[in-house]
């Protein structure tokens, strides 16, 4: 599978590449690493094999619509997303990468799969905020490398209003009621759009047409507790659409367990079954994006949670 390290936290071999700034490398077993240490925390990056176009689909909801997430998204959007040394900006709200609780690995779990959705494979940038080990005293910074690139002149320019909508459809498809990881085939579901462009060949590895999502969190302007202290932690942050595929809603157990599309789940406006939608050109719901399944994860996971 053609899986960057943004989608593999969960994998216990996940590992990191780091160069000295003498542009020397080094590989050293884990589990040393302390903020005194002269070794360097590295593991090995596993980008999958056998040309899988899938991805995955694990992100928590509450992290998705964490105030502030959000409020970090909508300052990242409107300006290029890192500086000349690829390096992210000061991220304040973004919870912290040591944060614990409901937060636990939070700033890890989205900027993975906001920067995978975003990017391309052959973009990496890094978090300057979050250090993950030495290397002769030097310290290294986590990265993160892209993956499906709806977005790859990001690193030098803001988003326009397309790439937002489209950025916002792929993280809600990657979102997982329960924390699943589960894989799934990304595709535009109207229309063409060049870096979700499906070949038959994708499609019959993926024939379980699931959901479609779409909205636009970058440009949202519902107030957030980050900024009005009035204003509840749990309000829902952007308006965020998501419709179930025909082939999904056979089961009656559908939607209700893997993914956010059914009757309000993870925050998201639940708008029936896509069959009976219209999406004209030019509308929001036309920048979409569908989830597919592959015919073994839907039987085994729906096997797992069917009540």
């Amino acid at each position: 599978m053609n899986i960057s390290t943004s989608i593999l936290r969960s994998t216990s071999s996940v590992m990191f590449f780091a160069v000295s700034l003498y542009g020397m490398g080094c590989m050293v077993e884990p589990g040393d690493m302390g903020p005194g240490s002269e070794e360097e925390y590295i593991s090995q990056v596993e980008l999958g094999a056998g040309g899988d176009p899938g991805t995955q689909n694990h992100l928590e909801d509450l992290v998705l619509m964490n105030h502030g997430v959000q409020e970090t998204v909508r300052a990242l959007g409107d300006a290029a997303l890192v500086n000349s040394s690829n390096q992210l900006p000061s991220m304040p709200y973004m919870p912290a990468h040591n944060a614990t609780g409901d937060l636990e690995g939070a700033r890890v779990d989205f900027l993975e799969v906001l920067i995978g959705c975003a990017l391309s494979s052959s973009q990496t940038v890094t978090d300057p905020a979050h250090t993950i080990g030495y290397f002769l005293g030097i310290p290294v910074k986590k990265s993160y490398t892209g993956e499906i690139g709806i977005a790859p002149a990001w690193t030098w320019r803001a988003l326009t209003t397309t790439e937002k909508r489209y950025v916002t459809a792929c993280v809600m498809q990657r979102v997982n009621a329960y924390g699943e990881v589960i894989n799934i085939l990304l595709q535009t579901a109207n229309g063409s759009y060049q870096p979700l462009n499906r070949s038959t060949e994708d499609l019959e590895l993926y024939p379980v047409a699931e959901s479609v999502a779409w909205g636009n969190m970058f440009d949202s302007t519902i107030e957030l507790s980050t900024t009005n202290s009035e204003v509840p932690e749990d309000t829902i942050p952007f308006v965020g659409h998501i419709c179930r595929e025909y082939s999904s809603a056979q089961a009656p157990w559908s939607g209700l367990r893997r993914q956010c599309d059914n009757f309000e789940s993870c925050g998201f406006t639940y708008e029936g079954n896509c069959s009976e939608l219209s999406c004209a050109f030019g509308t929001p719901c036309w920048y979409s994006v569908r989830a597919r399944l592959k015919d073994e994860d839907w039987g085994n996971f729906y096997d797992l949670y069917m009540p």
